[in-house]
C-alpha cells in the first residue's frame, strides 16, 4: 500500500480538500542589476506594467517599480498560483570562528525566482488520489508551459 493511502487511512482522512505541489524555479546572474533586468523583460513579455503608478502625481509613487509579482489563475480543475521576484542569498556568519569561516563562504548570488504552486480546486477523493501522477503532471505544466514564459 502507498504511504499516502497508509498514512490517510490511520488518520481516518477520506477527501483532500486541495492537493498539488509548489516548486521554487532560480536562474542565476553575474550582478543584482541583471536579475532585476531579466524581471522588467519577464514582466513585459506577461504585459504587466513595471511602473504601474506612474501616472500618479505622487514623484514617489511614480518612481517605483514592480519588484515582486503575484497572480493566481483557476479553472474548474485546476489553480496556479505564480509569484516572480528577485533574490539576494547572502551566508552571513557570526560568532567567534566567523572572521575564519568566512573565507570559505561562497559569494552573494543573485536570482531570478519563479515560485509556482499547482493544485487542485475541486476537493479529491483519497481513493483517486494518485501522488506521482499529480507530480509527473504538474512539473510537465511547469516546465513545458510556464517556464519558457520566464526565461
Amino acid at each position: 500500500m502507498p504511504f499516502f493511502r497508509i498514512v490517510l487511512d490511520a488518520i481516518n482522512v477520506r477527501t483532500l480538500t486541495r492537493v498539488g505541489n509548489r516548486d521554487k524555479y532560480e536562474i542565476e546572474f553575474p550582478s543584482e542589476n541583471n536579475a532585476k533586468e531579466h524581471l522588467s523583460a519577464v514582466l513585459q513579455k506577461l504585459h504587466v506594467n513595471a511602473n504601474p503608478f506612474s501616472e500618479t502625481q505622487d514623484k514617489r509613487l511614480a518612481s517605483q517599480k514592480v519588484t515582486k509579482y503575484n497572480l493566481r489563475l483557476e479553472d474548474a480543475l485546476t489553480g496556479i498560483s505564480l509569484e516572480i521576484r528577485t533574490e539576494t542569498l547572502t551566508i552571513n556568519l557570526v560568532g567567534p570562528d566567523a572572521t575564519e569561516l568566512r573565507k570559505h563562504v561562497p559569494k552573494d548570488r543573485f536570482t531570478f525566482v519563479a515560485d509556482i504552486d499547482i493544485f487542485s480546486v475541486k476537493p479529491v477523493a483519497v481513493e483517486d488520489f494518485l501522488p506521482q501522477e499529480l507530480l509527473r503532471s504538474n512539473q510537465k505544466m511547469a516546465e513545458t508551459r510556464i517556464l519558457p514564459l520566464l526565461t
